[in-house]
């Protein structure tokens, strides 16, 4: 039988060392060893990186979880969006006065269906709409950074990636890069997106110059306002 977690929401490090105490409490109590203790680690590594349980089993559950007759069943697709982005070489992210402000922070546990794509009115039914101008639009939308993109791109997670993505190429406006090309002399702003080639995911970029369409859609939570 598994724990699965009751949010996914991230909590605070004084919620997750308040539950980590109580384990540990009832650890003490019941006299595990240290064989039993190895078995509920996952649990204690959940709690560490921010993946809240609605409440602790109960003694009878927690001890069938150490003594191996039920399973602690943790997800551990998690992304942290105050990690540094990746920055290909002659790029740099802007300062994060230059980001836009309802970009995603902090820890998520990552759920398709949480997830919604943004199409602005201005490049939907065959509407081209350029870069810079969109950057002004979603300064109200919340968005993700590439450290989205570059989780979905590890091989042990491009299943989660949703089929009818391979029409679209899928922007991630939560990071904005300046890329030195050469052309100017501080370089040009782009985004990165997710694309399917053909045969595999992969990635590349836009300049903020150029223009969007109807199949270049922003990556957003799902049920925004």
């Amino acid at each position: 039988m598994g724990l699965k977690p009751m949010s996914k929401e991230p909590i605070s490090r004084v919620s997750t060392l308040c539950q980590g105490a109580r384990i540990l409490t009832l650890i003490d109590e019941q006299g595990l060893n240290l064989h039993q203790v190895q078995a509920i680690y996952p649990y204690l590594v959940a709690l560490a990186r921010g993946i809240k349980y609605g409440s602790l089993p109960d003694v009878e559950t927690f001890r069938a979880i150490a003594e191996g007759r039920a399973r602690v069943d943790i997800q551990k697709r998690v992304i942290d969006f105050n990690s540094t982005p990746y920055t290909p070489d002659g790029w740099v992210v802007l300062p994060y006065s230059e980001q836009l402000p309802h970009r995603m922070k902090g820890v998520m546990e990552f759920d398709p269906a949480k997830l919604d794509l943004y199409f602005d009115e201005g490049q939907k039914d065959g509407n081209v709409i350029k870069g810079t101008e969109l950057r002004k639009k979603l300064k109200g939308v919340v968005v993700y950074g590439v450290q989205a993109l570059d989780f979905l791109l590890k091989r042990e997670n491009q299943h989660l990636i949703p089929k009818r993505w391979q029409r679209m190429r899928i922007y991630f406006w939560g990071t904005i890069y300046r890329h030195s090309d050469g052309s100017q002399s501080d370089g040009r702003l782009c985004i990165r997106y997710l694309v399917w080639n053909s045969f595999m995911w992969d990635w590349n970029y836009e300049w903020l110059d150029d223009n969007w369409v109807s199949d270049s859609p922003t990556l957003v939570p799902a049920n925004q306002n």
